[in-house]
C-alpha cells in the first residue's frame, strides 16, 4: 500500500527519481590497483559531498549527467635529518622524520556536453598536495575531499591553504 492508499504512489515516485537526470552523478576512480575498501570509502565521501550540492547517485543501469573522476597517489617517503646543540645533555641532538608526498584530484565532467565537441566538458577541477607521516589514503581522503569541495559553486583562484592532518 502507498502513502495515499494506492500501491502505485511509491513506485511512481521511484520511477520519477530514476528518470530525473538533471543533477545525477557517478564517482569513477581514475587510478587502478587500489584497495576496494579504500575505493568504497572515497566514493561514499564524494557521493555525500555531491548530495550536499543537489546531485543524486544514479542507479547502475542509468547514465549520469556528471561523472566525478578522482585520482590520488602517495609517493615514496623523504627522510629529513636535523641536528642542533643539546644544551641539557651536551653534544648534538639529532632528529629524523619521514614524510610522504600525497596528491588527490577531483574532476567533474559534464557528460551531456560530450555531444557538442566545442563545449567545455570540465565543470570543476581541483587538486590538493600534502605531505605527512601517513600513507593511509582511506583515512586521509575524507579530509582531502572536504578541502576540495570548499567554495563549491564559486569561482576560486589558486590559493594555498594549510590544514594539519598528520
Amino acid at each position: 500500500m502507498g502513502w495515499d492508499g494506492s500501491s502505485q504512489v511509491p513506485s511512481l515516485l521511484a520511477e520519477r527519481a530514476r528518470s530525473e537526470c538533471a543533477r545525477s552523478m557517478r564517482a569513477v576512480e581514475g587510478s587502478l590497483g587500489h584497495s576496494p575498501i579504500t575505493e568504497r570509502i572515497i566514493r561514499e565521501h564524494i557521493e555525500k559531498k555531491m548530495a550536499e550540492h543537489g546531485y543524486r547517485k544514479v542507479f547502475p543501469e542509468e547514465v549520469p549527467n556528471v561523472a566525478v573522476l578522482y585520482k590520488y597517489s602517495v609517493d615514496s617517503g623523504i627522510t629529513s635529518v636535523s641536528s642542533s646543540p643539546d644544551y641539557v645533555m651536551g653534544g648534538q641532538k639529532v632528529e629524523s622524520s619521514f614524510e610522504y608526498p600525497r596528491f588527490f584530484e577531483i574532476v567533474l565532467v559534464d557528460l551531456e556536453k560530450f555531444k557538442a565537441p566545442e563545449a567545455s566538458k570540465t565543470i570543476r577541477q581541483k587538486e590538493v598536495y600534502s605531505s605527512g607521516s601517513s600513507t593511509n589514503i582511506a583515512r586521509l581522503a575524507p579530509h582531502f575531499i572536504d578541502v576540495l569541495f570548499e567554495n563549491y559553486g564559486s569561482t576560486v583562484t589558486n590559493r594555498r591553504l594549510s590544514k594539519f592532518i598528520e
